[in-house]
């Protein structure tokens, strides 16, 4: 085969396969490793069910594979212009068929292509992923009974906030308050509380001084840590600060952070009192 174009830029699994795709040469196509087997991709003649696949049972458009999430009916793929969900032949989300060399089929589930840079996060049994023109956030909900999906606009309350802007990162902090951190294209970060059972969701803007880069959430019990990479301007010039946005759960009224970035050493003077010289303005230590 050619030396260059193969190397696959997607993996996830299913069925206890795992699944490459999106290579240069062939962006549409995926490959499926033996069930079990992660790095064999062996087949053999005649075909036996338990080989490797290859399958790009799509032919509208060139529109290439995404991003890949296994859900209960099937592997949905998602392209630049829509979503499929891969799947054994006849099978749902109560009885999920395996797929086989000789029993795979795609069924189209979703006509909004995905961002590219911003993966979507799964929630129970829900998708939130990035429209591909990267303005608007949406929903996949998995409906058991008729084996596909419905969704809707998340951010059609609010779109004074995604006008003219794009989301380049976000993170998803379940704990304790079930709340994404998205990045918005100018360093502005949103905050999306989405609370599906008890139909709560809600975006919020938070402002700080300087620009927001990057999120990330990393678990540390009993909360998802919100991590970030924040540009701020220091007496010496522009510089990176990974922050971690304070949890919360505040005890007493000396707990809480509110304050745009701060550091905190241990106490080897007695007490003093600070006193602002203004009332507003940057307050540097």
């Amino acid at each position: 085969g050619p030396s260059t174009g193969t190397y696959p830029a997607l993996v996830s699994y299913y069925q206890q396969r795992r699944v490459y795709a999106a290579t240069d040469n062939n962006p549409d196509t995926y490959y499926m490793s033996k069930p079990g087997r992660f790095t064999n991709f062996d087949v053999s003649f005649p075909t036996s069910p338990d080989d490797a696949i290859t399958g790009t049972p799509w032919s509208q458009q060139v529109n290439g594979i995404q991003w890949m999430v296994q859900m209960p009916g099937g592997l949905v793929t998602f392209t630049g212009k829509g979503a499929w969900q891969v799947s054994g032949a006849g099978g749902s989300g109560f009885a999920p068929a395996p797929i086989t060399p000789s029993s795979q089929q795609a069924q189209q589930v979703m006509f909004n292509g995905i961002s590219p840079i911003v993966p979507p996060i799964t929630v129970n049994f829900d998708i939130l992923y990035v429209q591909s023109k990267g303005a608007k956030v949406l929903n996949a909900v998995y409906n058991f009974f008729t084996n596909n999906y419905t969704g809707t606009d998340q951010t059609v309350l609010c779109g004074h906030l995604f006008a003219g802007y794009d989301v380049s990162q976000w993170a998803w902090c379940e704990e304790p308050y079930k709340i994404i951190w998205a990045v918005r294209c100018d360093g502005v970060l949103l905050s999306f509380t989405y609370m599906k059972e008890q139909e709560v969701y809600g975006w919020a803007r938070h402002d700080t001084q300087g620009q927001f880069v990057s999120v990330c959430s990393v678990t540390e019990p009993p909360v998802d840590a919100l991590y970030c990479v924040v540009l701020r301007d220091t007496t010496t010039g522009p510089a990176y600060f990974i922050e971690r946005m304070d949890n919360r759960n505040w005890q007493t009224s000396e707990d809480p952070w509110c304050v745009d970035c701060a550091l905190e050493y241990p106490q080897l003077q007695p007490n003093v009192v600070i006193t602002a010289d203004s009332s507003e303005g940057t307050v540097n230590f």
